[in-house]
C-alpha cells in the first residue's frame, strides 16, 4: 500500500538532479553525458515542484493513492 505524505513544514531540501550512469555504459554510449546534461539543465526546482504538484493533483482526482 502506498501513502502520499505532504511536506507541510517545508522540511524537504531543494531538488538536485544528477545523472547516474556506469562508467562502462558511458564508454559504450558517450552521447549519454551530453543528453543527460541537456535534460538536467531543464529540470529546475520550479519545474520539478510543478510536476510533482500536477501528479499529486492527478492522483487525488483519480482515486489512485500510489
Amino acid at each position: 500500500m502506498w501513502c502520499v505524505l505532504e511536506d507541510d513544514k517545508k522540511l524537504f531540501p531543494i531538488y538536485k538532479v544528477a545523472l547516474v550512469v556506469r562508467q562502462e555504459t558511458l564508454e559504450k554510449y558517450p552521447g549519454i553525458r551530453d543528453a543527460g546534461d541537456a535534460v538536467a539543465s531543464l529540470l529546475t526546482n520550479e519545474v520539478i515542484q510543478q510536476t510533482i504538484a500536477s501528479l499529486n493533483h492527478l492522483c487525488k482526482h483519480s482515486g489512485d493513492r500510489r
